[in-house]
This record gives C-alpha cells, sequence and structure tokens, in this order.
C-alpha cells in the first residue's frame, strides 16, 4: 500500500509537471496566437492600404488617359488646321506669283509703248521741224 501511495504520489507529481509544462505551453502558444493576430492585422491594413492606393491610381490613370486621348485630338485638330492654313498660304503665294510674273509682262509691254511713243514722237518732232521750215518758206514767199 505504501508502495501503492507513493506510486499515485510519483504520478501525481508528473502529472502535475506535465500540466505546468501544458500551462507554460498554452501560455507560449496564446502569445503566438496574439503576435499572429497582430501580424495579420497589420498585413489587412497593409492589403487595404495597398488596395485604396490601387484605386486612386486607376482613377488617376483614368484621368491621365481622358487627358491624353483630348490632348491627342486638340493636336490632331491643330495639325489640321495648319495643313488647311499651309495649303491655303500655298494658293496664295501661287495667286500671288501669277499675279506677279502678269504684272511683269503688262510692265514690259508698256516699257515697249512709253519707247515706241517715243520714237514716234521724236519722228513727229522731226515732221513738226520740218512743218515748221516750210510754213516758214511759205511765209517769206508770201510776203515777196
Amino acid at each position: 500500500m505504501q508502495q501503492q501511495l507513493e506510486s499515485s504520489e510519483q504520478q501525481v507529481s508528473e502529472l502535475s509537471q506535465s500540466l505546468n509544462a501544458a500551462v507554460e505551453e498554452n501560455k507560449s502558444l496564446n502569445l503566438k496566437l496574439s503576435e499572429v493576430s497582430n501580424e495579420i492585422q497589420l498585413a489587412q491594413d497593409t492589403i487595404q492600404q495597398l488596395m485604396a492606393e490601387i484605386s486612386q491610381s486607376k482613377a488617376d490613370l483614368g484621368d491621365k488617359e481622358k487627358e491624353f486621348v483630348t490632348l491627342k485630338e486638340l493636336h490632331e485638330v491643330h495639325g489640321n488646321q495648319s495643313s488647311a492654313k499651309i495649303k491655303e498660304l500655298e494658293a496664295q503665294v501661287t495667286s500671288l506669283e501669277l499675279e506677279l510674273e502678269q504684272l511683269r509682262t503688262t510692265n514690259r509691254d508698256m516699257e515697249l509703248q512709253i519707247e515706241n511713243k517715243a520714237s514716234e514722237a521724236k519722228q513727229l518732232e522731226g515732221v513738226n521741224i520740218g512743218l515748221q521750215s516750210q510754213i516758214s518758206e511759205l511765209e517769206m514767199m508770201s510776203r515777196e
């Protein structure tokens, strides 16, 4: 019986140690669980923050895409307007070149006319001098 009592006490002591070890292990596991829960919460907060940043980035990207499309369309409009203006100016240059050539031709024609008129005037001057000379002779003859 004594042996049985000692054996029982030995079992109680072993069970007590096992219980203490289990309690310590339980505390350790609870501490680890708390740490892991904190890490999970931090990870969830980080995920939420990143999701918010992704949403903002998507919104910013959409705004930038709209701005790009608007600027591209504006660039195309300006390009078309510039092309039209260039064609218009080229047509004006061509028209002015034709007008200049016509004016040069007219100027040459007028210079020729002036030369012809000057030559004609010299001839008429010679004829006039001849006629005045004849008139003078006739007047002298008529006085005699």
